[in-house]
């Protein structure tokens, strides 16, 4: 994810939203402390001092195998002290999916908005709440700047396994590499295939990478599976907010959806990650869905990209940036044809291997309630018995 701290104030935007940005990375820039002090102290636990480490590794391999240069960036080290550097507000119009976009100098425009402060994002969402707007708040581990400060390793995810590690820090400093103002979901989809392709290759260099990357994947199964019912969700709740029903029946099919889709994870939990997603599954709303397209919906077309230029990183990149230098309709035109072509030609070899067991679950692991939900009827049913009723009184 990119949020450029440093930001001009802009007349279309409140004072006191980019006072908060501002400050909070000055206090992320004064608060770092230089990774190879860290190690050299005997104040800072064994533990601690492993991972840190361990994440200067990592980075050396996103340099020598990606050519993702740090330039600086995570060479410090800042302990938060709370569970996430950001908390991003999504706000969706009621009865829609399409999120509010804020616009910012440099970075362009974006279907979130960040807070260093818990309780400022959550007083920013009362305030879009009270409009009549869906809202989410999700808590963000990492940012970049996009160059302009020295990004450093927080305490948010300096703990994580090393796969996530990397895959982390190769997302991040991609954004840099490759970025189009305007295009988070561009952005977004880019840097999560370099982050993922960043540990196939990671395992790819080890002994016994190939089994190793299959437990990782196995490990991301559960995530993996729930995929096709949100995509089913989102479906079907687009097709109920398009209908030309009245906002009352379109909130009660909403609602009876949403339910359905609960019921189906409470169904399958075993299989969908055994209880790790019960928060984000009982939290999940519109604007939920929404933050969720941003990141997934576009990665296939990047692996496609990357299989065109013979898994080349330059040139991977170069034709990354070309395809988004294009206007917005001619890039969105070309995204779909490689998307259309990925779901064409299926996933490789590698990931079929990878997925192993799910396909003996593929099948199994789907809500009937939601693919087979009759939204059209069952709304124009609720509108005629609605204006019905109108007209009786």
């Amino acid at each position: 994810m990119c949020v450029l701290a440093c930001l001009a104030l802009a007349g279309c935007e409140t004072l006191g939203y980019y006072t908060q940005a501002v400050r909070g990375q000055l206090q992320l820039t004064f608060a770092r402390q230089p990774v190879a002090r860290l190690l050299d102290s005997e104040q800072v636990d064994a533990d601690l001092k492993a991972r840190l480490a361990r994440s200067q590794t990592l980075l050396a391999f996103v340099n020598d195998h990606l050519g993702l240069a740090a330039e600086g960036r995570y060479r410090s080290y800042v302990d938060l002290g709370r569970e996430a550097v950001l908390y991003n507000l999504v706000a969706t119009p009621a009865l829609s999916l399409d999120a509010h976009h804020w616009c910012y100098p440099v970075a362009g425009c974006a279907p979130y908005r960040g807070y260093f402060r818990q309780a400022a994002a959550r007083r920013a969402a009362d305030r879009f709440a009270a409009r009549g707007y869906t809202v989410y708040l999700g808590a963000v581990p990492a940012y970049s700047t996009l160059g302009w400060f020295r990004d450093p390793l927080l305490s948010s995810f300096i703990r994580w396994p090393d796969a996530d590690l990397l895959s982390l820090l190769a997302h991040e400093l991609s954004h840099s590499r490759v970025w189009v103002d305007g295009d988070v979901a561009y952005n977004e989809a880019f840097a999560t295939f370099v982050g993922e392709q960043a540990v196939r290759a990671w395992f790819a260099a080890k002994p016994g990478g190939a089994a190793a990357l299959a437990r990782w994947q196995q490990e991301r199964a559960g995530w993996r599976r729930l995929q096709p019912l949100l995509n089913d969700l989102a479906a079907t709740l687009r097709r109920a907010y398009g209908t030309d029903a009245v906002a009352a029946a379109k909130a009660a099919a909403r609602d009876q959806l949403y339910e359905a889709f609960r019921a189906c994870y409470a169904k399958y939990q075993p299989l969908l990650g055994a209880g790790r997603y019960d928060r984000y599954v009982e939290a999940i709303n519109d604007a939920a869905l929404a933050a969720r397209a941003t990141y997934a919906n576009r990665v296939p077309a990047f692996a496609m990209l990357f299989r065109d230029v013979g898994a080349a990183w330059p040139a991977f990149f170069e034709r990354a940036q070309a395809l988004g230098d294009l206007p917005s309709a001619q890039r969105e035109e070309q995204v779909r044809e490689l998307l259309a072509r990925a779901a064409a030609r299926g996933p490789s070899a590698q990931e079929q291997v990878a997925q192993g067991a799910d396909d003996q679950h593929a099948q199994q692991v789907q809500c009937q309630a939601l693919t087979n939900h009759a939204i059209d009827g069952d709304l124009a049913g609720a509108e005629d018995d609605d204006v019905g009723g109108r007209g009786d009184r």
